[in-house]
């Protein structure tokens, strides 16, 4: 049986629900999922506002189980909802950590509406496209983490905006499509800055906030994309449990005397992952010492970590 992501969906599963409480006689019921980028979010909410307890499954954790029953790393929803259930029940599951009223949704908000106008801030004027061809403008969408966006849609927009100014004649229409475009990009500026200014001002009234930004190299925008991703930090007891949520969790496969090589799980939140690595990039450009850090792990490696602090 399925349900579509929408309210008849929805409304079916709640019936599903009745149905199934009834026949088992059970009084209460635990609604687990698994963290699947955006799709989870709006039944999610619906389900807390009936007051229906969720549950939030690892995504690495079934991974892993789907591999080991079917012998492969495909997706199998009907195996993968068996999974998440055994999960449940072997009570390897947790709360939902993603802020959704307050400070840290709003926050969510203002870096959501942050990265859509830094991408038009990019691609604000058709000579700047020109300028830049397929491959700039690629290497625009792949600097931002816009990963729907590949070499063929960007040839596609090259030769658009090539074809709409690359008349050799004067056109009105294209000049006032082009002072229209360029009043956007400027305008747009301006909102890009008050967003910002916004996201300032919701951080001013979160302690930890102010801790992050006293760190040389982190700023409003770092600070602010990572705590509206992981919401109120107290509600984690261990830095590991930050770390797999971005995917950063080490891992490694071992058989027998064979032991694979370690690396990071990649099984996390997408913009996590992203916002700590920018800001690990701009720690090493300007903080001495996470400087001193990277080069030891890079370069050096001679005497003990501890022995850089």
């Amino acid at each position: 049986m399925g349900f579509q992501n929408k309210k008849g969906g929805f409304e079916k599963f709640l019936r599903w629900v009745q149905k199934a409480l009834k026949q088992t006689g059970a009084n209460d019921v635990l609604v687990a999922m698994e963290p699947t980028g955006s799709y989870y979010f709006v039944f999610e909410e619906y389900l807390e506002r009936l007051g229906i307890e969720v549950a939030i499954v690892n995504g690495r954790e079934v991974r892993r189980n789907s591999e080991i029953m079917g012998n492969d790393s495909s997706k199998n929803d009907p195996r993968d909802a068996l999974i998440i259930s055994q999960l449940t029940i072997d009570g390897r599951y947790g709360p939902s950590t993603r802020p959704k009223t307050g400070i840290y949704a709003e926050l969510k908000e203002l870096i959501g509406v942050r990265e859509m106008l830094a991408a038009f801030k990019h691609f604000g004027t058709l000579e700047k496209l020109i300028a830049a061809g397929p491959e700039g403008i690629q290497q625009v969408w792949q600097d931002l983490q816009i990963n729907n966006y590949g070499h063929q849609k960007a040839q596609a927009l090259y030769n658009l905006a090539r074809t709409s100014i690359g008349i050799k004649r004067d056109s009105e229409a294209a000049a006032y499509k082009l002072r229209t475009l360029i009043n956007k990009y400027e305008s747009n500026q301006e909102e890009l800055h008050a967003t910002e200014e916004k996201i300032r001002q919701l951080l001013e009234q979160l302690p930890e906030a102010q801790l992050l930004m006293t760190i040389k190299g982190i700023g409003p925008v770092i600070a602010g994309t990572f705590l509206s991703e992981i919401g109120d930090i107290r509600h984690y007891n261990s830095p590991k449990q930050i770390q797999k949520l971005a995917g950063y969790a080490i891992t490694s496969k071992a058989s027998g005397k064979m032991h694979g090589k370690e690396k990071s799980s990649k099984m996390g939140r997408k913009l996590i992952e992203t916002i700590l690595y920018k800001a690990a990039i701009v720690l090493i450009g300007t903080n001495d010492a996470f400087r001193e850090i990277y080069d030891y792990y890079t370069k050096e490696r001679k005497r003990p970590a501890n022995d850089l602090a």
